[in-house]
This record gives C-alpha cells, sequence and structure tokens, in this order.
C-alpha cells in the first residue's frame, strides 16, 4: 500500500505500488495476511503522522486485495503439495544430550567445521543440546543428522 498526499491535504492510497510510487510516495504499508486476518504489518512514512482514517482506508485496501489474491492463487493451486521437494531447502531441528555438545562441536570446532563442509549445511547448538540444521535439500539435512547422532 501506499500514499500519495498534496500541500493542501488531498490524498489517494495505492494498492500495488512500484519503486516510483515507493520513492516519491509519502508512505508505504506492507500488509500481509490469510483470509482469517493480518499476520503482519510494516510501515514506513515520509509524513510526520498518518491520520487512523487513512490507516483505516489502507488496511481495508489491503484486505480487499489480499483477498483477491488468495482467491486467485486458490483457484490455481487450491492444496499444499502433499510432499516438500527433496531438493527444497530444509530447516531441522533435533536435540542431543547437552554432554554431547563438546563431541559434536569437536576441539576449537573443528568437528562442527568438518561436518558442515561436508554435507554443506548450517549448524547451530545452544547450551541445552538444541540443534537447528539448515540444508540446501534433504539428503545433506539427513546426512548431517546422522554424524550429529
Amino acid at each position: 500500500m501506499g500514499l500519495i498526499s498534496d500541500e493542501k491535504g488531498n490524498n489517494v492510497i495505492l494498492t500495488d505500488i512500484e519503486g516510483t510510487e515507493d520513492n516519491y510516495g509519502d508512505m508505504d504499508f506492507k500488509v500481509a495476511g490469510t483470509t482469517e486476518g493480518i499476520t503482519a504489518l510494516q510501515m514506513d512514512t515520509k509524513l510526520k503522522g498518518i491520520s487512523l482514517e487513512i490507516v483505516e482506508k489502507a488496511l481495508n485496501q489491503a484486505r480487499e486485495a489480499r483477498l483477491f489474491i488468495l482467491d486467485t492463487m486458490n483457484q490455481t493451486i487450491n492444496s499444499s503439495r502433499p510432499e516438500v521437494s527433496r531438493y527444497a531447502p530444509r530447516m531441522y531441528k533435533i536435540t542431543i544430550d547437552p554432554d554431547k555438545i563438546g563431541s559434536v562441536i569437536g576441539t576449537g570446532g573443528k568437528t562442527i567445521r568438518s561436518i558442515v563442509d561436508e554435507t554443506k549445511t548450517t549448524i547451530d547448538i545452544d547450551n541445552e543440546g538444541t540443534v537447528l540444521i539448515g540444508s540446501p535439500d534433504e539428503e545433506a539435512a539427513r546426512k548431517a543428522i546422522k554424524i550429529i547422532e
């Protein structure tokens, strides 16, 4: 959403702004959500303030646009895929015994760096033994998990 206003106080709320409107406009207002409602908001403004009336109008326009887009998407793809592609990036969370953390990390981080290099994953371990593994695909993630466990 965007806002263009003049010195007389006249304004227009734009629904689908592009770079020019964003650059020269007075407001950039991103509204994300589902059919159930708003899930996230983010606003940049060049004005000292935005009236409640403008915010309300922008939210109503955003709702109409969001529902239109979601309906169009639903007509094309009316359900989720049963499985994620094996080539899709993955994020896994496993838990290990906190006593095993040192052996997974290794002296000076040598072991964990070796796992990361070998599997092309990212690995974060916290003090409670929670391990987060980011992977470019399922195969690499499973390989890292197997080595860690």
